[in-house]
């Protein structure tokens, strides 16, 4: 038996004893305060997971208003121009000078 816990022994070594009787008492307090930091430690780790949860939904909410807002030009019924016409790039083979031309 660990002297930390029991509080009191009602025995002494080489005693007799019946069935019933009543040995030693444990100190309940160290059990309690441990038992309390748990429930604790368990009610901290729940509100932690619901705020977590919480701030998924907000973040899956904000990817699906970027999204929304993130067409494709042609859902609009128009392209850009610069789409349409890419900007034209030309190497000339003698000086090896890149050339850009914009065609419109």
């Amino acid at each position: 038996m660990c002297p930390a816990w029991s509080s009191t022994v009602n025995v002494h070594e080489g005693q007799a004893v019946k069935a019933g009787d009543l040995l030693f008492q444990l100190d309940l307090l160290p059990f309690r305060i441990a038992l309390d930091s748990a429930t604790a430690n368990l009610h901290g780790t729940a509100l932690t997971t619901e705020s977590m949860k919480t701030d998924y939904k907000v973040t899956l909410s904000n990817v699906d208003a970027q999204q929304s807002q993130v067409q494709p030009a042609s859902l609009h019924g128009h392209v850009p121009g610069d789409l349409l016409h890419p900007p034209l790039i030309r190497v000339n083979g003698d000086s090896g000078d890149i050339h850009r031309q914009l065609s419109r």
